[in-house]
Parts: structure tokens; C-alpha cells; sequence
């Protein structure tokens, strides 16, 4: 998910290729 303003802010467009970065301080993992 990313805010209107932060796509406003990078130029993006319908159709424009990005990478995401995820950075996080915990990751959990789960079996069902």
C-alpha cells in the first residue's frame, strides 16, 4: 500500500514498473 502523496511525490503512473523494499524490525512466521 502506498499513500497519494508518496505517488505524487515519485511521479507514478497506471502501468509504471517500482520495487519494493520491505524493512521491518520483527518477522513472524506461522504454520496452518
Amino acid at each position: 500500500m502506498i499513500t497519494k502523496e508518496a505517488v505524487e511525490e515519485l511521479g507514478l503512473k497506471e502501468g509504471d514498473e517500482v520495487e519494493a523494499v520491505i524493512k521491518a524490525t520483527e518477522v513472524m512466521e506461522s504454520k496452518d
